[in-house]
């Protein structure tokens, strides 16, 4: 998925509240980005701790 993010050129964050900071964030061991997609809705991708 975070592939198809890039690919298609998505301003991502590693937060909600910086959207475009181009980073991931590891909470808690996992990792996640958050986007916007074309309506205005915040999103989240993660993974979990393995």
């Amino acid at each position: 998925m975070f592939g198809r993010i890039r690919e298609a050129k998505l301003a991502y964050g590693s937060t909600p509240l910086s959207l475009d900071d181009g980073k991931l964030n590891d909470w808690n061991g996992g990792r996640g980005v958050y986007f916007g997609d074309p309506d205005g809705h915040v999103l989240e991708l993660m993974t979990v701790p393995q």
